[in-house]
């Protein structure tokens, strides 16, 4: 019974959270020949930043990478076949946008994003209302949630402004000053940045 409760709770934190972070661990991967290395000046970041993501994979592939995430624990063969049973085969198909904009002269940086988690077959008509529901209720300022009941997607757009010190983002940059990865260093404000998971790292391009 305690195995069940704790799946329980995981489930529903997976489904409240992963329709925005499950995309954003899989961005534009850095090239083998990339070096990176600490930002000594704010003004080598001065201007906008971007990367896109398209990708699909199975609810199951998520729940058990976010568990593995929030807890540090691995899915057991008992709730890989309770998680069959609940979800089946649900696919997820997540699009979106990360923009990042910094200036140097106000050392202030906005982040903007939209992010689209498309859901189809499996148990979709059973578990439609627990997705629905718990990203309607997701409290977070300067995040906007739409809700596409014929396609059973889920639109969120965020935006934040913030000074570079309050960023709580490790900022590195390429050698040749075209590509910025950025870590999320912490997790649980009630900006839109909470909604990165703690350690999530991302490649972004110079526009």
């Amino acid at each position: 019974m305690a195995n069940k409760k704790n799946w329980a709770r995981m489930l529903v934190i997976v489904l409240v959270f992963g329709m925005i972070v499950v995309g954003l661990a899989f961005p534009t991967r850095a090239c083998a020949d990339d070096m990176w290395a600490n930002v000594p000046n704010l003004s080598l970041l001065n201007g906008t930043w971007k990367s896109t993501y398209n990708q699909s994979e199975t609810m199951i592939e998520s729940v058990a990478r976010q568990m593995q995430m929030l807890t540090g624990e691995v899915l057991t063969p008992e709730q890989k076949n309770q998680a069959q049973s609940e979800i089946g085969d649900i696919i997820q198909r997540i699009k979106g946008e990360l923009t990042i904009t910094i200036n140097a002269s106000t050392n202030t940086v906005s982040i903007a994003g939209t992010n689209e988690t498309t859901f189809s077959g499996g148990n979709i008509d059973t578990l439609w209302e627990n997705l629905k529901g718990g990203s309607e209720n997701m409290k977070i300022d300067n995040l906007t949630i739409k809700i596409n009941e014929s396609t059973h997607s889920i639109t969120g757009t965020f935006f934040m402004l913030k000074s570079y010190e309050d960023t709580n983002i490790g900022f590195q940059i390429n050698q040749n000053g075209t590509k910025l990865k950025i870590k999320f260093l912490f997790s649980g404000d009630t900006n839109p940045i909470s909604i990165f998971p703690l350690g999530t790292e991302i490649i972004m391009a110079k526009q």
